[in-house]
Parts: C-alpha cells; sequence; structure tokens
C-alpha cells in the first residue's frame, strides 16, 4: 500500500463507525488509521491525506498540527442512513424537535444535514451538553447515544451514525488509485440502496424527485452517462452527461419513460432484458460500450443501471492500427519445426493462450519470440481484438511513457491538441506486446506495474484514471531473476510478468529444424537451390549465436552469391566458415576429456550454482586449481579456448566468466556432476 488516510473524530464510537466505513472502501488499496482527539497523535508526516469529523476550529487544529501543510485535510460530509429518515416523516409538520449532538457546531452540522436531504417540515433546534430540555419537546433526535438524559415522556428517533458521503470516497479514492471497477461496484450499492428508498418512502412523483435530486449530485463524479431506470422503464435518475447526450433540451426527465431518449431503441434491451451482454452502438457519430446490470432487492427486481463507455477515439486509433499492420499476421501454423523442444514451447503456449493472464517469453534474440506473442494472440479469445506491439529498448524513457500511457492536452512542449490515448488504451480488449521488457527504466517499471494490478493506467500530464482491458504479453533476451537479485528490475513486477512463463528454444538446442527452416526460407522467395552435404554438416555444427535470424541472413547470403544449384562452403559468409574452423580447431587442441579443463568446467559450475561472478584470479586460487598448477596467465589462454569451443562466456570484470549451456552439459557427458 502506497497510501495512508488519517481519521481523526471527537468520540471513541464516531471514530469506529467511520473507521469501519473508510477501510471498507479504501483498504486493502490503501492504509486506513485513525485517532480520537484526546488522544495523543504522532507525527503523520508521510500520509496522503487526513479526514475530520466536523468544522469545528480545534479539530482542525490537531490535524494540522499533525501533518505537513502539503497533506490535504477535509471535512468528511456526512449523510443519514436514509432508511432511519422514516420516523421522522411521521411527525407533524412544523413541530419544533430538539436534535441532539456533542458540541454546537456538530449539532448545527447535523441540522445542515436534514435540510439538504428535504427532511424541512420540522423546527430543528440544536441541542448538546449545557443546553436547557424545555417542558414542550415531544420528540429528540439523537445520533445513537443520547449526550445528555432525556425526560421519559419523549420519544426517541435514533438517527444512528451519520455514513459518509460517497463524494469523498469517490474523490479521495481517485486520487490513491482506488480501482474504477470497485468505484463502479460501490456505486452500484449505492444505486440499490437509493431505489429501495424510494419504495419505503411510497412512489409518488414527488418523492422520487426528492431522491433524485440526491443521485443527481452523486453521479455528476463519473463522466460516463450514467442512466437507471425501474421495472416499469420510468426514469428513476439520469447524469448531466447523459441528458446531453441523449435529451439536451427535455427539461424534465425524471418519471418518464426511457422511450424519450434519443436512440432508445438502441437501449430498449439494456432495460427490458437480464443478462445482456456488453454492445458497442454509435451515436451522434460516437461509439459507446453499453453496460447494463440489473438492480435487486433479494429476489425482487428493482429495474437496471445502464452505463456507456464512449470509444470513439479508441475505435478510430484501433482502424488506423489496423491500417498500419498493427495486427496479429502470424499463427501457429508460421512456426516452422518439429524438434522435441519447439513442439514442447508450442504446446504449451496453445494452453497459455486460453489463459487472460501475462506471459512472459524468454529466449536469446533472434528466436522468434515475437512470432509466437502473434501466435497466442491469434490463438487466445481475444483474436478479434487489436494486436499492439512496441520493442522497448528502442525508444527513450519519456517518449516510452507518453507512448505506452498517452497523454493530455498541453502535457508537455509539442503534444498533440486534445491528447493521445496510449497503447494500452489502443489495445483495449486486445493484446499488448512488450518486448525488451528487461530494458525498462525504474519509472517506467512503478507505471507498469500499476497497470498490471489495477488494469488502470494515468496518462501523462493527467489526473484521471481509465481502465484498460487488454492482455499483456512480455519478452526479453535477459534474465530477469539475475536482475532482479542485481537491484536492477523490481521483483514485485518480475512476479506479475512471469504469471506464465514460456522459454523458446535457441536454434542450437533444436539443430534438427534447420533443414526444414532453409527449405521454408527458399519457398517463400521462390528460390530452388540444394545444399551440398558439406555445407550442412557445418550448419549443423554451427552454435547459432543469433539464432533464427543469423541463419536467415546466411541462407540470404549463399543464394545471392552462389551461380549454381548445389552451394557449397565456398558461398558461405567468410565469418561463419572462419568460426566453424577456430572451433574445430580448439576442440582438436584442447582435448575435452582433459581432467584438467573439467576441473575448471566444475569449478566454474560450482560458481553458476552459488549465483556469484568469478574472476581469473579468484578461478585460479581454488583449492582443485591451484593442486593442479594452474597459474592465472596459463588460465587465461585456456579459458579463451574453451570460449571457442562455447563452453564458457567470458563478460566484464563486473560479470567475470561463466559456464554456458553446452559447458553443463559437457560435464555430465563425462559423469563430473
Amino acid at each position: 500500500m502506497d497510501h495512508t488516510i488519517v481519521l481523526i473524530a471527537k468520540g471513541t464510537d464516531t471514530l469506529a463507525f467511520l473507521l469501519k466505513e473508510l477501510r471498507a472502501y479504501f483498504e486493502p488499496y490503501c492504509k486506513v488509521i485513525g485517532f480520537a482527539s484526546h488522544e495523543q497523535i504522532p507525527d503523520l508526516s508521510g500520509v496522503s491525506h487526513v479526514f475530520i469529523t466536523t468544522r469545528a476550529p480545534e479539530l482542525y487544529t490537531i490535524a494540522r498540527q499533525a501533518v505537513p501543510e502539503t497533506v490535504p485535510i477535509t471535512v468528511l460530509n456526512r449523510f443519514f442512513e436514509l432508511r432511519k429518515i422514516k420516523a421522522l416523516m411521521q411527525i407533524p409538520p412544523g413541530t419544533t424537535v430538539p436534535v441532539m449532538n456533542n458540541s454546537p457546531v456538530t449539532a448545527q452540522e447535523v441540522i445542515q444535514n436534514l435540510l439538504e436531504v428535504k427532511i424541512d417540515h420540522l423546527n430543528y433546534v440544536p441541542f448538546h451538553p449545557g443546553s436547557t430540555f424545555e417542558e414542550r419537546f415531544r420528540y429528540a433526535i439523537i445520533m445513537s447515544i443520547p449526550d445528555v438524559p432525556l425526560p421519559p415522556h419523549v420519544e426517541v428517533i435514533d438517527l444512528g451514525f451519520r455514513k459518509i458521503s460517497i463524494h469523498d470516497l469517490i474523490d479521495t479514492g481517485r486520487k490513491v488509485g482506488v480501482p474504477i471497477e470497485w468505484e463502479r461496484q460501490y456505486l452500484s450499492a449505492f444505486i440499490v440502496e437509493m431505489s429501495e428508498l424510494a419504495k419505503m418512502l411510497g412512489t409518488s412523483y414527488a418523492e422520487v424527485q426528492k431522491l433524485n435530486s440526491q443521485l443527481q449530485s452523486t453521479f455528476q463524479a463519473v463522466k460516463d452517462p450514467v442512466i437507471a431506470c425501474n421495472e416499469d422503464g420510468l426514469i428513476t435518475f439520469i447524469n448531466d452527461v447523459a441528458v446531453e447526450l441523449f435529451c439536451p433540451h427535455e427539461s424534465v426527465v425524471i418519471g418518464k419513460p426511457y422511450t424519450i431518449l434519443k436512440e432508445h431503441g438502441l437501449l430498449a434491451p439494456f432495460f427490458e432484458q437480464e443478462g445482456q451482454e456488453d454492445a458497442l452502438i454509435a451515436i451522434d457519430q460516437r461509439q459507446f460500450i453499453v453496460s447494463s446490470h440489473s438492480i435487486r432487492r433479494s429476489h425482487e427486481h428493482l429495474g437496471f443501471v445502464c452505463t456507456l463507455k464512449d470509444v470513439t477515439e479508441i475505435q478510430r486509433l484501433r482502424t488506423q492500427l489496423a491500417l498500419r499492420g498493427h495486427t496479429a499476421t502470424y499463427s501457429f501454423a508460421d512456426i516452422k519445426g518439429s524438434s522435441q523442444p519447439l513442439l514442447h514451447a508450442i504446446e504449451l503456449s496453445k494452453k497459455m493462450a486460453k489463459n487472460n493472464q501475462t506471459i512472459l517469453l524468454t529466449g536469446e534474440n533472434g528466436t522468434g519470440k515475437e512470432l509466437f506473442a502473434h501466435a497466442i494472440h491469434q490463438h487466445s479469445l481475444r483474436k478479434n481484438g487489436p494486436f499492439v506491439a512496441i520493442n522497448c529498448a528502442s525508444l527513450p524513457e519519456n517518449l516510452l511513457e507518453s507512448e505506452l500511457f498517452g497523454y493530455e492536452d498541453g502535457a508537455f512542449t509539442g503534444a498533440r491538441k486534445g491528447g493521445k490515448p496510449g497503447l494500452f488504451e489502443q489495445a483495449d480488449g486486445g493484446t499488448i506486446f512488450l518486448d525488451e521488457i528487461g530494458d525498462i527504466s525504474p519509472a517506467i517499471q512503478v507505471k507498469l506495474l500499476r497497470v498490471l494490478q489495477e488494469k488502470q493506467v494515468i496518462r501523462v500530464g493527467g489526473t484521471g484514471i481509465l481502465s484498460v482491458d487488454c492482455r499483456v504479453i512480455a519478452a526479453t533476451n535477459r534474465n530477469l531473476e539475475d536482475a532482479v537479485r542485481d537491484g536492477a528490475f523490481r521483483e514485485d513486477l518480475f512476479y506479475r510478468l512471469a504469471v506464465l512463463p514460456i522459454e523458446i528454444p535457441a536454434l542450437r538446442e533444436r539443430t534438427s529444424d534447420i533443414p526444414l527452416l532453409i527449405d521454408d526460407h527458399l519457398k517463400q522467395q521462390g528460390i530452388r537451390k540444394s545444399w551440398s552435404p558439406e555445407v550442412m554438416e557445418l550448419l549443423l555444427a554451427h552454435d547459432w549465436r543469433g539464432n533464427i535470424r543469423e541463419l536467415k541472413n546466411v541462407v540470404d547470403y549463399a543464394i545471392t552469391v552462389s551461380e549454381h544449384p548445389v552451394i557449397g562452403i565456398a558461398d558461405l559468409p567468410k565469418r561463419l566458415t572462419e568460426r566453424i574452423f577456430q572451433k574445430q580447431s580448439a576442440a582438436a587442441a584442447v582435448p575435452l576429456e582433459d581432467e584438467r579443463n573439467l576441473d575448471i568446467l566444475l569449478g566454474l559450475y560450482q560458481y553458476y550454482l552459488a549465483n556469484k561472478p568469478v574472476g581469473r584470479y579468484q578461478l585460479a586460487h581454488t583449492p582443485v586449481l591451484q593442486a593442479n598448477g594452474w597459474t592465472e596467465s596459463a588460465l587465461r589462454n585456456r579459458l579463451k579456448q574453451l570460449e571457442q569451443l562455447g563452453l564458457v562466456r567470458s563478460g566484464t570484470t563486473r560479470q567475470g566468466t561463466s559456464i554456458t549451456r553446452d559447458g553443463i552439459e559437457m560435464l555430465r557427458k563425462y559423469g563430473k556432476i
């Protein structure tokens, strides 16, 4: 949890009640703590927001002394649990009723709350400790606990503790990262409560309008159009965004049938049938995704609430993406090979494609990770959605941030007027492929973690939270676990990415596929040539550090320079033949079964198991190599020969020397491990 919210209340009972309500909304997305005003309040420098329960100056002073000036302090707006107000409706109009609370300020606040919800038929007077109870009073309003003893003839109306206004919850929640899905779920529950109140207070048009006035102010915080109807199809509430879209010229909408709305035929299924799937509709040359939720009380159907999400810009960008080729163009049929390592990777990918979790593709450069990403998308339930790919290593940090997350109008010099949706928004409903994910900066890692956790983005220069629904496929040629240990990659992000890991085999691990890959590459170009046995033997013996990309380059070079139907060794690139012959010469000069060579490999293997780098000096002074008379200079020459054989890999001074997979296999071959 990155944020902490603090509540400071005058009474412990009020504190306990409101803490429970705040935690129900904000946790687990942020931490909520509370203090009574009479308690010793510690230094609260690191908190995000402070709520206080009353406008009393002393409470504000207490809060301000505990937090820096930069931390906002908000007086909670509160309202009554509306079903408890029914008893007030039975009191004759004009009756004078004392409203009891623990101070003049809080008693007046309660009266103001009652007037705001149109319970204005009574004459309220504030009552608090020190006030004189008059004989004429027949009723008294309390908040759970009477603050002074009451005469026995007085009828007590307990309104309970006032609940927190949904405005405060939503406004603060958006600032501290409460997911939009939870916000909407909470709003739906609030709508149900309002609908129940309408039935409890009666169904007269006047009462429905009173209820609607309260709902209207709540739903103005929602940027999307929201409309609700009762079971008879009459509109019970509608926010200003929806009025502007559907009925800008109607003076009164509440209580009228939804058929007064423009394009009401498009909405009819959502107001008349349960279980409707989300649908894309067009209104005034704008496109919306419509969602409908049934409002129920127990098993009784009360109506529907309908929300519309404007996706006009997203749809336009999707069209542009398709025109620019941002669609998945390859399937598993395009992945050529029949070797066991490749078939295992394909089978695993097909299984994982049906899931919606994040996939991490690992493997060396040139192994075909992007090809697998295309195929996984095509095999998934999102195949009809967009496929958006980006190489994270190809852009500087600031440009990558605006590309991924988008930007608002005026976010930076040169920003497009009106802003621009990022690739996550453009991939909504589909897949985003993040290649070279291991090369992103720590700042981008933090933002990406939020997207994976909350399915939300905040554009550069913006504050609004946007929900996104896209499947993430990431790829890297780096060892991210090593990067985590080195502090270069966030551990929490690694585990978010590696939910479904797939390792793409290197070409040297599936050399039996080389003839098939060559034939397929030639067929695509319409070329018919064959390869001499000597050439094929060399190709099968090569270690292919560049993998399939290197193989295609070699084939393209050979068919370009060859003037004969059969390609010979002379037609191969010089760098390839030199590397192969050097390796063969080194193998002849350095017998692999030499115990001293195996001792070096075994020493490196021990450091490999311990995940530690090792330098020549440190390796030369290990007990086994010292006993065999190795010096650092002699070891340097032998390590170069072993590297030419592909058995070890030398890095920078900090990285040291490490054993390769081939070196490990060599130790297994001679029974050393």
